[in-house]
């Protein structure tokens, strides 16, 4: 077992993108976790302007998304994965700048943030899932992406109980210094990423018919409904925490690195069985334990339930997490020359979903207290599994 698992040698290119972002995931992480409490705070405790500004992003990426693929198209992939890490630095630069100045100099920084945090999404995603998807091998995908997927959850596991002591004892300005720095190292593997021609052939208005055509219909509908499950954990479950724990960044940021370590063993676990079972077919399994676990959480009420629920969730959204991942470089891989098309309708997916979700969100809250958004991450967890279902059935009445 421990053989199959680890006695392999990696292409260079998995190498150097796994290692790449593995290091960003440690910046953007010290920095993410805490991104919604920040916002929050920044907006004299007003969780609408928090959530609009997630909102807008989501949006404006997701308008932009086929351009990321015409710029890979154009360039290739390792110069826009070189300026998506630069502007990664320049937005957690700019949140340095937004928490340094109370007056108009603040506003400016914001502004620069939101402009740098979209633009680091346009350039890195769109070639670091293409490159991803084809400098991974057919035969032990599932194990690759788990790999990488428990490499990202043991830095995951550092960052929060960095990130708040961090803040705790210095203030949110050493944390993005200290996110910056590590932003430098991660230039390294990224100079490593073999080029590949790329072309992408739909173009831009293109890419919206595509996105609403029959065809790529399950592709979008299972992406966006991710999508929605992982913006209810990264922005509404911090947020959440945080007013648990009454402001508590320590505790926060502890807890949270508790959880995390949860997982590690069991998406290596996961990457290594899912070449050996339908990727579809087990993501389809772990999606109803996901639901179960946004219901659990509607009634966390102390530091020992978010530790004892957010693991068992963790845990389950991971092995759903690496299923999803390696389902979707599986799909792309097959799709040959229209690689970079499917990413582009995945990623489009995400977002839009994203910003559905949250705007539900703002509704909810406007009547109900901020735990009962969980009820919208336990919808999509259920009809991501109708989706799926319907899906197979679809491909096995083809085949007849």
């Amino acid at each position: 077992m421990h053989n199959r698992t680890f006695s392999y040698i990696p292409q260079k290119g998995f190498a150097a993108l796994s290692w790449g972002r593995i290091l960003l995931t440690l910046a953007e992480t010290m920095v993410g976790i805490f991104l919604p409490i920040f916002l929050y705070e920044l907006f004299d405790n007003n969780i609408f302007f928090a959530l609009l500004f997630f909102v807008l992003m989501h949006g404006v990426y997701g308008i932009l998304v086929p351009v990321g693929a015409m710029i890979l198209d154009k360039y290739g992939s390792r110069l826009p994965l070189l300026v998506g890490v630069s502007l990664s630095g320049a937005f957690i630069g700019s949140l340095y700048g937004v928490q340094a100045f109370a007056d108009v100099r603040g506003v400016f920084f914001l502004a620069l943030a939101f402009v740098t945090t979209v633009g680091f999404r346009v350039f890195f995603w769109m070639p670091f899932h293409v490159d991803f998807a084809t400098h991974t091998d057919t035969a032990i995908r599932g194990k690759e992406v788990g790999l990488m997927e428990a490499g990202l959850t043991i830095v995951g596991t550092l960052a929060p109980l960095i990130a708040g002591y961090l803040i705790a004892w210095y203030g949110y300005g050493m944390l993005f210094l200290a996110s910056i720095g590590v932003i430098v190292v991660t230039f390294i593997p990224f100079l490593f990423v073999p080029e590949r021609d790329i072309t992408f052939s739909w173009g831009y208005i293109g890419s919206f018919k595509k996105l609403c055509t029959r065809e790529n219909r399950n592709l979008a509908l299972s992406s966006g409904l991710m999508g929605i499950e992982n913006v209810i954990g990264a922005v509404v479950w911090p947020l959440f925490i945080f007013m648990l724990l009454e402001g508590d960044y320590a505790q926060v940021g502890f807890i949270s690195s508790l959880i995390v370590i949860a997982t590690v063993v069991t998406e290596l676990f996961t990457g290594d069985s899912l070449d050996r079972y339908s990727k579809k077919s087990v993501l389809r399994f772990w999606t109803v334990f996901s639901a179960l676990g946004w219901f659990i959480k509607i009634f966390v009420a102390t530091a020992f339930q978010i530790f004892a629920v957010g693991a068992y969730h963790g845990i389950v959204r991971s092995l759903a997490g690496v299923s999803y991942e390696a389902f979707f470089y599986e799909l792309a891989a097959d799709g040959g020359q229209y690689v970079d098309e499917y990413t582009v309708i995945r990623e489009m997916a995400i977002q839009f979903a994203k910003v559905i979700a949250l705007l539900v969100v703002m509704v909810i809250i406007l009547f109900f207290h901020i735990k009962w958004a969980f009820l919208v991450g336990l919808m999509s967890a259920l009809v991501l599994n109708g989706v799926l279902a319907i899906s197979s059935r679809e491909r096995e009445v083809g085949k007849r």
